[in-house]
C-alpha cells in the first residue's frame, strides 16, 4: 500500500475563519434589518438571497426558488409596475436601483422595503449580474407618517385656535349686549325670555369655544370649583353627535357627588377624548356609560381599578 499524509491545518483555520466570517456577517445583517442579493442577468435569470433577505421577505433560503417572477410575486399590487420598471431600468445599465415599496408576506402582512443594486459588467461592458440590498423600513415609514399625522393635527389645533379666539371676540359683544338688555328690563318684559335664550346661546357656544382652545392646547387654565354633573350635562349632546348612532350613552350622575377643583375646558376635554377613544374600540357598536361618584383612594392598585 502506497498513501499520502497532507497537512491541511490551514485550509481547516482559513474554513474556520470563513464559517465565523460569514456568521459575523448573518448576524449583522439580522441586527440591522439589512439583506443583500445578486441576480444572475441573461437567459438563466436567478436571484440568490442571503437568510436575512429571506427573512424580510417571509421564506427560508430552502423555500425560495431564486425565481424573479416569484420575486415579484411578493411585491404589493400597487408597487409591482414601478418596481419593475426600476428593476429592468437597472439591469440595462440605464441608472441604479434605488426604490422604496411594499411587500405582502406569505401570512398577508405588509412591509416597507428600501432597494438599492448595482450592475457588474463583463470585460466587454455587458451587464452580467447585478448586487444589492434590501433594508425593512417599515417601522420608519410608520414613525414618518405619525409624524405627517402630528403636523397636520398642529396645524388643525392652530386653525382651530384662530377660529375660536375670533369666534370668542364675537362672543364677548353678543353676552355683553344680552346682560346690558336685561338689566333695562323687567320681570314681566314681553322680550325678556328672549332675550335670554339669546344669552343662553352664547354662553353654550362659549362652552364650544373653550373646548376648540383646549384640543389646540392654547387655552389659559382656570382652575375653579365645578359641579360635574352640571358639566357632563352640558357636555351630553355633544359627546352623543361624536359617538355616532351606533353606540348608546347613558348617563349616570351621583346627585351627592363631590364639587372638584379644575379647569371646566380641561375636564370636558379629558371626557372627549375618553369618549373617542371608546367610540373607536366599539367598531362593530355598544354602549358608553358616564357615571360620577365619590370614591376613597387607599392605594394605587385602587386607582388601577376605578381606572377601569
Amino acid at each position: 500500500m502506497i498513501g499520502i499524509i497532507e497537512d491541511v491545518t490551514e485550509r481547516v483555520r482559513a474554513e474556520e475563519i470563513f464559517r465565523e466570517n460569514q456568521s459575523f456577517l448573518e448576524r449583522a445583517q439580522q441586527v440591522a434589518q439589512i439583506g443583500n442579493w445578486t441576480f444572475t442577468i441573461g437567459e438563466h435569470a436567478k436571484l440568490v438571497w442571503s437568510k436575512e433577505t429571506c427573512r424580510i421577505f417571509g421564506t427560508t433560503p430552502e423555500i425560495f426558488d431564486g425565481s424573479p417572477d416569484t420575486f415579484f410575486s411578493l411585491v404589493h399590487s400597487d408597487d409591482l409596475q414601478s418596481v419593475r420598471e426600476a428593476s429592468e431600468a437597472a439591469a440595462r445599465g440605464q441608472r441604479a436601483l434605488s426604490i422604496d415599496h411594499r411587500i405582502v408576506l406569505p401570512g398577508g402582512a405588509v412591509r416597507w422595503v428600501h432597494e438599492r443594486g448595482d450592475l457588474i459588467r463583463d470585460a466587454s461592458g455587458a451587464p452580467v449580474r447585478m448586487i444589492g440590498i434590501v433594508q425593512d423600513i417599515t417601522e420608519r415609514r410608520r414613525l414618518e407618517e405619525r409624524f405627517l399625522q402630528a403636523q397636520k393635527m398642529d396645524a388643525i389645533g392652530r386653525l382651530a385656535a384662530g377660529v375660536a379666539h375670533d369666534f370668542n371676540n364675537l362672543l364677548t359683544a353678543i353676552l355683553g349686549y344680552s346682560d346690558l338688555l336685561l338689566s333695562q328690563m323687567g320681570a314681566d318684559d314681553a322680550m325678556r325670555s328672549d332675550v335670554e335664550e339669546i344669552q343662553k346661546a352664547g354662553e353654550r357656544a362659549a362652552s364650544l369655544t373653550r373646548q376648540l382652545l383646549a384640543f389646540s392646547r392654547q387655552q389659559r387654565l382656570e382652575p375653579r370649583i365645578i359641579d360635574l354633573n352640571s358639566l357632563l350635562e352640558k357636555v351630553e349632546n355633544l359627546l352623543r353627535r361624536l359617538i355616532g348612532e351606533d353606540i348608546a350613552l347613558v348617563t349616570i350622575f351621583d346627585p351627592d357627588v363631590a364639587p372638584v377643583r379644575a379647569d371646566p375646558g380641561q375636564i370636558e376635554q379629558v371626557i372627549v377624548n375618553l369618549a373617542v377613544n371608546s367610540r373607536d374600540a366599539m367598531s362593530a357598536g355598544g354602549t358608553l356609560t358616564l357615571q360620577t361618584r365619590d370614591v376613597r383612594l387607599e392605594t394605587a392598585m385602587d386607582a388601577g381599578r376605578i381606572g377601569t
